[in-house]
């Protein structure tokens, strides 16, 4: 048998193949995982490492408390408290319509707003921002799939309308945009904090000690030179002589005329800080520094203060008046009533035009100038109103033939409220000019105070001489006997000035545009502790003149403020007693031995709720918007008679009532002709037995 010495292939089993394949598989996947690894862990080590602190741990802000405003007396006007944001995350909320249904009752939005928001393909939706957590309860409760609150601080408004262009607002991201909230927003923000935190595996906060953080620092305080008390007696009696005579508009403002500062400034329209609706920024415009006008005849002070001063006049002077009708460089000047010859005194009781042309005359540009420039006008008050209106007073090189005359009668200038107001406080404390003041103190939540306010004088501007002659025999008598007659308060003398000024428009000229009632003043003339300049813009024609319109808001403020427990009048210096008597009218005169109420005495307690009822406060002396807001309060009506301050209550106090019964409280009315019981036969003074004559 022959066999061959060639030998035939083995074939591999296939388990061997098999093996082969896994072996080979599992070192190709051992590397990727290993080069993956070394990528991860060398490579991209920093990256991983800052996206594991982001997903375990957080940052969160604390933002900072923002700063009380207050009035001079530390009742608050502007407070800082928690709010709560709402938000959604819509999929995580499985019934929408449901849920829609639900948010609607307790934020009082609209149910298909909130379907539609909350049905958005948006991770995360803010429903309503900086809400009353009290409003919230229900809703927290019934702890919804999807919806979340987060705090916010929330600023309220206690007194709601109440200074509201001084005040101003904020705006969601807690910054002050108008008045005091803006103009002091670095004193009231203060500084936010955050806390570095870190999260459970349910992604839950919690903190860790040695996490680094930083506290917050809650804003600084302010105290304001208002009164609240002051300023709502202001803001009352300036409504209603904006509305009974038919007014676009105006402006109050009180001063106290030996330091600046402002103790009321009142705007109407005014607006409601608390009001959940969005502003306009119409609704914060004040009128006090950036309502510009020509003031007419209350400028006539300051033109005859030039004379006076310089010497070119004297209140004895005497000029002829023209029998009304004067014309000059092809310029007809004329007088509501036709004057013959008249004091330079008389002039200004009377406020003829012809007269004050004809003066004006004798003083040379350059010194009327300076002097009314002195006066403030033509330039900034101070710093305490961002956005002031500084007005316009020409310089003398661009005067014409008339431009002098048309000064001595207030045109031809254009001031505001307040410089005018600054300026009669000048005459007031005998010729100085303070800056005004709005802030009376910056402190912190310790109590450390930043801030203090000083008086800053600016200037003299005429000798005390002659601003206290031309008070005591022009500026008295144009009370006594002039045009401003409606502007005296009973036993006490009166110093100031009327002024009904025409509005210019550039296309019309005074045709037609409108005019502007004035007054400015002073109480008590002799030694004044208040100053006054009230504009009301566009009044019906026929309530036009300054001594019908605007003059009567001086008397009614000077005469309710005297009864009321505001404590800008010092009373022991006018001789009366701490505590006034309420009544101003006959019909309200108690009968023989019947006790008088004293406001300052008037006390409630909000307990006073029973079982079966509500028992009746006692309201003497309150406001009768703050009776109205405690009866309110106490789930009962309130039916108004009259304003500013009650004077009488039914059902009496102590009265137990049903729930929602109507009560009716009853003010005293401002109506001048009702006033028949006046403040000198309340109080026991009478003119001549209290102050000296007008002409000592």
């Amino acid at each position: 048998m022959f066999i061959s010495s060639t030998e035939v292939p083995l074939t591999p089993h296939p388990s061997i193949k098999r093996l082969s394949l896994v072996v080979w598989s599992s070192f190709l996947v051992t590397a990727y995982v290993a080069g993956e690894l070394f990528h991860i862990q060398v490579l991209q080590h920093e990256h991983y490492l800052a996206e594991a602190e982001r997903q375990h741990k957080q940052k969160i802000d604390l933002p900072p408390k923002r700063g009380d405003i207050l009035d001079r007396h530390g009742n608050p006007l502007a407070l800082s408290a928690e709010g709560l944001n709402v938000y959604a995350i819509p999929e995580k909320i499985k019934n929408k319509t449901e849920a829609a249904r639900i948010l609607a009752s307790h934020l009082n939005l609209p149910e298909n707003n909130l379907l539609q928001r909350i049905s958005s393909p948006r991770p995360y939706i803010w429903l309503q921002q900086k809400v009353n957590p009290l409003t919230l309860t229900g809703l927290e409760e019934i702890n919804m799939d999807g919806i979340g609150f987060i705090p916010s601080p929330k600023r309220y408004y206690p007194r709601h309308s109440l200074a509201a262009q001084i005040i101003g607002f904020v705006g969601i991201d807690d910054r002050g945009l108008s008045g005091v909230e803006f103009t002091y927003n670095s004193h009231l923000q203060g500084e936010p904090g955050w806390l570095v935190v870190q999260r459970d595996a349910k992604g839950r906060p919690y903190n860790i000690l040695d996490y680094p953080h930083r506290r917050e620092i809650n804003g600084r305080s302010l105290r304001l030179t208002i009164d609240a008390e002051f300023q709502e007696i202001v803001e009352e009696i300036l409504r209603r002589a904006v509305e009974e005579n038919g007014a676009k508009n105006g402006c109050v403002v009180a001063v106290n005329p030996r330091s600046g500062e402002i103790l009321a400034l009142a705007n109407y329209p005014n607006v409601d800080l608390s009001a959940d609706t969005g502003f306009q920024k119409s609704d914060f415009l004040n009128l006090a520094t950036n309502m510009p006008f020509e003031p007419g005849s209350t400028f006539k002070t300051f033109a005859a203060s030039a004379l006076l001063a310089r010497g070119y006049a004297k209140l004895e002077d005497s000029v002829f008046c023209e029998n009304g009708i004067y014309n000059l460089n092809s310029r007809t000047i004329k007088d509501v009533h036709a004057f013959g010859k008249l004091s330079f005194k008389d002039v200004i009781v009377n406020s003829s035009n012809i007269g004050m042309a004809k003066l004006i005359r004798r003083i040379p540009n350059k010194e009327l100038y300076c002097i009314l420039r002195d006066f403030g006008f033509g330039s900034y008050t101070g710093s305490c109103f961002s956005g002031e209106d500084k007005g316009y007073l020409a310089l003398p090189a661009d005067w014409d033939g008339t431009t002098k005359t048309s000064l001595a009668m207030g045109y031809n200038i254009m001031a505001t409220p307040l410089q005018m107001a600054m300026a009669y406080a000048c005459i007031a404390n005998g010729g100085l000019l303070y800056e005004p003041a709005l802030v009376d103190e910056i402190f912190d939540e310790q109590g450390n105070v930043h801030y203090s306010f000083k008086p800053r004088v600016l200037r003299r501007v005429i000798p005390e001489d002659i601003a206290r002659k031309l008070t005591r025999e022009a500026l008295i008598q144009v009370i006594e006997s002039g045009t401003g007659k409606s502007a005296a308060v009973a036993g006490f003398h009166v110093a100031g000035k009327t002024g009904t000024s025409m509005k210019a428009n550039p296309v019309s000229g005074y045709n037609g545009n409108g005019y502007i009632s004035s007054f400015g003043g002073f109480f008590p003339a002799e030694d004044p502790q208040i100053c006054m300049y009230i504009a009301i813009n566009d009044p019906d024609f026929s309530h036009r003149f300054g001594g019908t319109c605007a003059a009567p808001v001086f008397s009614e403020i000077v005469r309710n403020t005297l009864l009321s427990a505001s404590q800008v009048l010092d009373r022991s210096k006018l001789g009366l007693p701490e505590t006034m008597m309420q009544t101003v009218s006959a019909s309200s005169a108690p009968s023989p031995g019947k006790e008088r109420h004293s406001p300052v005495q008037a006390s409630i307690d909000l307990k006073t709720t029973d079982s079966s009822g509500v028992i009746m406060p006692e309201l003497s002396g309150l406001s009768i918007r703050k009776a109205a807001a405690v009866l309110n309060s106490l789930g009962l009506k309130a039916k108004v008679t009259g304003g500013i301050q009650v004077l009488e209550q039914s059902p009496r106090a102590g009265t137990l009532l049903p729930d929602g019964a109507t009560c009716s409280i009853t003010g005293f009315s401002t109506n001048r002709a009702n006033n028949s019981i006046s403040l000198a036969a309340e109080t026991g003074l009478t003119k001549e037995k209290k102050f000296p004559p007008n002409n000592p």
